[in-house]
């Protein structure tokens, strides 16, 4: 059997809550990694936002922001941020419109309007209460920010030319012009010399579809929506049902 290279999102996918594991995809990828294979994280969250449990899982790369960082080992392979001068005109415009802010960065996490949203944000972000107080924190290297909430046609008109744009049922992603999972793939197979039919993909969100799609095999979980499930080869149970593993041992099976 070839050296597989095994991508794996977070939220909802190995993780059913975001912030544990569920024993048997630990187990699944304690697996992998005895069998030699490659385990990396591809998360849609940003280095700051990555939790201990994922940290702890012993992955041997990440691609973190949904493909605007990619670090295999100590190796940094691929690095893309908001342009620091462009943030703040991009703020100016969310807080007139009253949207929560995430700007979610490689260091801290800032939340601003927070008392715009009902979901509870964790408690060690940077809560701002305005655009204005961010000007402090403007050298952060920025590697995405989030929108809670409709977007306005002027909000869409400033970033549909300079960003890549990934829509939510109820937020929004931006992310640097370009960027996406698939992307962060690409470099990370180019640096362990794995060809891109030889790696597999685990996603439940629209921001996995390129990932997805562009993998040999795309796994998406039971409660992934329609359009992810329609991108991947293989359709597994839910996150709370260790769904991941449950893929991980059936692909190992069909590869013998």
């Amino acid at each position: 059997m070839k050296r597989k290279a095994a991508f794996f999102d977070w939220d909802g996918t190995l993780s059913c809550d975001g912030v544990e594991v569920v024993p048997e995809n630990r187990e699944a990828i304690h697996t992998l990694h005895e069998m030699g294979h490659a385990v990396l994280l591809c998360t849609g969250r940003s280095t700051a936002y990555i939790p201990p449990a994922a940290l702890d899982m012993g992955f041997d790369g990440v691609v973190a922001g949904a493909g605007a960082y990619v670090r295999l080992g100590d190796r940094l392979l691929y690095r893309r941020y908001l342009p620091p001068t462009r943030v703040p005109v991009l703020l100016a415009l969310i807080a007139k419109e009253g949207q929560t802010c995430v700007l979610e960065g490689e260091e801290h996490i800032f939340l601003i309007n927070e008392g715009k949203q009902d979901k509870r944000f964790p408690k060690e972000w940077i809560r701002l209460p305005s655009a204005e107080d961010y000007r402090p924190y403007q050298q952060q290297i920025i590697s995405k920010l989030t929108l809670y909430g409709a977007t306005s046609q002027a909000t869409e008109a400033l970033l549909a030319p300079l960003f890549t744009i990934i829509r939510h049922s109820t937020y929004t992603e931006v992310l640097p012009r370009g960027c996406g999972k698939a992307m962060g793939m690409r470099y990370m197979l180019q640096a362990l010399e794995i060809a891109p039919e030889d790696s597999w993909a685990f996603g439940d969100s629209f921001n996995d579809l390129d990932m997805l799609s562009f993998a040999g095999v795309g796994v998406a979980l039971a409660e992934a929506p329609d359009p992810v499930k329609a991108a991947a080869d293989l359709v597994t149970a839910p996150a709370g049902e260790a769904g991941v593993a449950q893929a991980i041992y059936q692909l190992l099976r069909d590869a013998r």
